[in-house]
């Protein structure tokens, strides 16, 4: 089943997702109003950690941007 942008009228929602190979990819969702890093694949589905908005994007209302977690 693919996975639609934008989908979801709930508490969850697909904000962007980012195709990584035929069967993994990244997806941006926003669960409980925080937006939260997932990776999909065949081996499962993983929390990559919060996405945090940068304050500019976010004041002006542009496309989602997102920073991955310092791994540390």
């Amino acid at each position: 089943m693919p996975l639609g942008v934008g989908r979801g009228n709930g508490p969850l929602k697909v904000l962007a997702a980012l195709p990584l190979g035929p069967r993994e990819r990244l997806v941006l969702v926003e669960a409980r109003g925080e937006e939260l890093l997932i990776a999909v694949s065949p081996a499962g589905v993983f929390n990559v950690g919060p996405a945090k908005r940068r304050a500019a994007n976010a004041a002006r209302g542009a496309e989602p941007a997102f920073v991955l977690p310092d791994p540390s």
